[in-house]
């Protein structure tokens, strides 16, 4: 999931299951930085609200980073929930395979573990 700020309105009541995934840089990527506008003429105050979001059973192999998962500061992604979720780092993955900022959720059954806003 990616967006930027300026875009409003929401993502709300996802829910992914069984996902088998091959050679990935992310498992998990969600950012509000994704600065792309059509044109000039977009709202710096319209925030878009993102929560609810729930992923179950996943694999994936060969990946560089589990998730980056990042928002904006006092608007945090929430809901986020993960369970049965195991990822295998390829070789030269990075030594830290989550980096998370303002979200809040839960996890269950996750590897490798993930960050600290996500716990279980």
């Amino acid at each position: 999931m990616k967006t930027g700020v300026g875009r409003g309105g929401y993502i709300k009541d996802i829910y992914v299951k069984g996902m088998k995934l091959q050679i990935m840089k992310w498992v998990f990527w969600m950012t509000d930085n994704y600065g792309s506008h059509a044109d000039n003429h977009w709202d710096p105050k319209a925030l878009l609200e993102i929560k609810e979001i729930n992923y179950r059973d996943v694999v994936a192999e060969n990946v560089s980073m589990a998730g980056q998962l990042d928002w904006i500061s006092g608007d945090p992604f929430t809901g986020i929930c993960m369970s049965n979720v195991t990822i295998g780092l390829a070789e030269k993955s990075k030594n830290n395979p989550w980096a998370c900022t303002n979200i809040e959720g839960i996890s269950s059954s996750v590897q490798p573990p993930p960050c600290k806003l996500l716990a279980d």
